[in-house]
């Protein structure tokens, strides 16, 4: 059988990567093994050692990944306003591209098994942590000196509560139009209540 995944013709490290991916998103963690892994990515199970001294490593490889290719690009980019972020966050997270549904779905998947895992949930809990804070620093960058450091903690918190709750409804019902209207319906409450969006004070 031909292996028609969208990753199949990366370089062997990132195909091995999606294709461990692809099984916990399909399957969970416990269903990832080394063998099943190289079937998959089409290659020789001495390979993917060479590229993963330990199965174990696969969590925070998945986690690193989110951050390489959805996170970071988006965090890095210049916006004029929290709204502008903030539905730009959102184009990103609920997105149609194949390959970050993907890793979405073994980020949720990994979400999961972390409440009966206390090793995958401090790795879990370490990737909410910084993206919580990356969060909180783009939103204080853009929001008016007015508003205080402690609202602006708890809106991110809000704001990265929701964001999961939507990625989620998404990943399961797949309604991409759903999921894009609920969230700017959010966002647009949240900046219009908290005056988000007004002129930041010299």
């Amino acid at each position: 059988m031909i292996n028609t995944a969208p990753w199949i013709h990366l370089p062997t490290s990132d195909r091995l990567l999606y294709a461990a991916m692809q099984m916990i998103s399909e399957t969970g963690l416990k269903g990832l093994s080394a063998s099943k892994l190289a079937s998959l990515a089409d290659v020789s199970k001495s390979t993917v050692f060479h590229h993963f001294k330990k199965m174990e490593d696969i969590p925070v490889l998945v986690l690193e990944k989110l951050y390489e290719e959805i996170i970071y690009p988006i965090q890095e980019e210049a916006y004029a306003s929290v709204s502008e972020y903030l539905k730009a966050l959102g184009r990103t997270s609920f997105s149609d591209n194949e390959q970050h549904i993907v890793i979405y779905k073994a980020f949720a998947s990994l979400f999961h098994a972390s409440m009966h895992d206390a090793n995958l949930k401090q790795i879990v809990n370490s990737c909410s942590h910084k993206f919580g804070s990356m969060l909180y620093t783009k939103l204080r960058s853009l929001s008016p000196i007015s508003i205080s450091d402690d609202t602006l903690m708890h809106l991110s918190h809000l704001i990265f509560m929701s964001l999961d709750g939507i990625s989620l409804h998404y990943l399961i019902h797949g309604n991409y139009i759903q999921a894009q209207e609920s969230w700017e319906l959010l966002v647009n409450t949240i900046v219009s209540h908290y005056h988000l969006d007004k002129e930041k004070m010299k």
